[in-house]
């Protein structure tokens, strides 16, 4: 072994003729769970190769750039990233979404590339090459949404990645993702909304769907409603959890419904029942009270005292609400809409009336009024332009009936 220079560092010649260098970062756990140096080793085949290599990691360090590890595999840091990071930040819907992104598309395609020589050439390929493969599920191509949801992913494994310090930039955010044409939202019309609630004022769930309808909720939210919750005196209903049913695979021993934290910070809030709700919960609630007595022994009832339960007290399972939702529909001669389309249908509805986009915002749970219009903007462009065509229907018979008693003056 060759004598290192002076201020090269740990520079050193190895018996096959290479050269190498380490710096020091630390220490870390091993998998044996015993603490050991953390080391950064740089291999070259002559000795100016190696100093520089090593010169500029010293530099990074002193900049306080992570100095990057380039043994670890994408596959490896997103699995990690996966069991460390996400399981224990975000619901069990999204874990859900996560997991399947990751073992259908990112580890094979990416897995095997060193997270450090990770270009954004090699994402956008993967990318465009995700954009042209058939659906296993469905037999189609990839939606460019489908793709765009990959490349979110990605961009937020990836960033995890730059804060721990396992690579210096998140090649990810330097690839644009495919443009997604804006999805037309589907909603009631006041009339059919109407038409609706009337329709479906015997149903057993119709205190759930004028809920779900007057408050903008989403339809975990309105599952997940309990008794202590709400106050129907003061019509105070405090939003804060929302029922979704939790994949065993994932949370070993958690499986089946499950009460967990509503979707965003913002979505925990306090809001006011409007009349049309407080009516159909007190009505659902002396209904409730009726089939408990029924039920008698057989009454399951359920941990968290829930507005919303089957006959015998249990949870209701969001697939088959939907199926109910779905057949009341028909029965209705309504078009056929999705359960969450009633959120989108309270907007809709309130933009009508002339409510303000803040208020609309808060009563949503969104994090500002900015992501409210990006979504509902364009609703409330078209009703300006509704407001505009009807001031024009009122003022131009004035205006026409003004122009020809003036025209009928100067003719006599």
């Amino acid at each position: 072994m060759s004598k290192r220079g002076n201020n090269e560092g740990s520079i050193y010649r190895m018996a096959d003729g290479r050269w190498r260098s380490a710096i020091w970062l630390g220490w870390k756990s091993n998998t044996a769970g015993k603490t050991v140096p953390n080391r950064k080793i740089f291999t070259g085949r002559t000795r100016k190769e190696v100093q520089d290599k090593l010169t500029a990691a010293l530099r990074d360090q002193q900049l306080g750039v992570p100095v990057i590890q380039e043994k670890q595999t994408t596959g490896q840091f997103l699995r990690w990233w996966f069991e460390q990071v996400a399981r224990q930040t975000v619901r069990p819907k999204t874990l859900k979404f996560y997991d399947f992104v990751l073992n259908r598309h990112l580890l094979p395609g990416l897995g095997y590339i060193p997270l450090a020589k990770l270009t954004p050439q090699q994402v956008l390929g993967f990318l465009n090459e995700r954009g042209h493969r058939v659906s296993e599920r469905t037999g189609r191509l990839l939606s460019p949404r489908s793709v765009k949801h990959i490349h979110r992913t990605l961009c937020t494994a990836l960033s995890a990645a730059v804060k721990y310090g396992c690579v210096a930039r998140n090649v990810a955010k330097l690839v644009d993702p495919p443009a997604v044409p804006r999805s037309e939202i589907v909603f009631f019309t006041v009339d059919q909304a109407r038409t609706f609630l009337d329709f479906a004022r015997d149903n057993r769930l119709f205190a759930l769907y004028a809920t779900v309808l007057s408050l903008g909720l989403r339809l975990g939210e309105g599952l997940g409603i309990s008794w202590a919750d709400v106050n129907l005196e003061t019509g105070r209903f405090n939003v804060r959890q929302s029922l979704q049913r939790i994949d065993a695979k994932l949370y070993p021993g958690k499986g089946g419904l499950q009460l967990v934290e509503p979707k965003g910070g913002y979505s925990r809030r306090v809001v006011t029942l409007p009349a049309v709700a407080v009516a159909a919960l007190r009505r659902h609630l002396a209904t409730q009270e009726e089939e408990k007595a029924i039920a008698g022994t057989r009454w399951k009832g359920n941990p968290w005292n829930l507005v919303f339960t089957s006959k015998i007290g249990t949870p209701l399972d969001e697939r088959k609400v939907l199926a109910r939702f779905q057949s009341l529909l028909a029965a209705a001669g309504l078009p056929q809409l999705r359960l969450h389309d009633l959120r989108h249908s309270a907007v809709a509805i309130l933009i009508a009336q002339g409510v303000h986009p803040k208020a609309i915002s808060e009563l949503l749970g969104h994090s500002s009024v900015a992501f409210t219009m990006q979504v509902y903007g364009h609703l409330m462009e078209e009703t300006k332009r509704e407001t505009a065509d009807k001031m024009d229907e009122a003022l131009n018979p004035v205006a026409t009936s003004v122009a020809t008693k003036r025209l009928e003056e100067r003719l006599n």
